[in-house]
């Protein structure tokens, strides 16, 4: 069987402070690897570096609920 390709999810993120200032503006095209909002958080954090994941992380790896998230909105 013959498993397709994985594709990746074109996301537009608006991103508030302090994020924006950790990532370099409040409004961001990201390519996702998926389709969760875990998955938007790990690129994220990948590409951010460690004070992003520092920011949107809890100390059990675990989203802060500090951060409030809007889908279409």
């Amino acid at each position: 069987m013959i498993m397709p390709a994985e594709s990746a999810l074109r996301v537009n993120v608006r991103l508030m402070q302090p994020l924006s200032g950790l990532v370099g503006g409040g409004d961001l095209s990201v390519e996702v690897p998926g389709d969760t909002l875990g998955d938007l958080i790990n690129v994220l954090c990948r590409d951010h570096g460690p004070a992003v994941a520092r920011e949107l992380l809890d100390q059990e790896g675990g989203l802060d609920l500090a951060y409030a998230f809007s889908v279409d909105g």
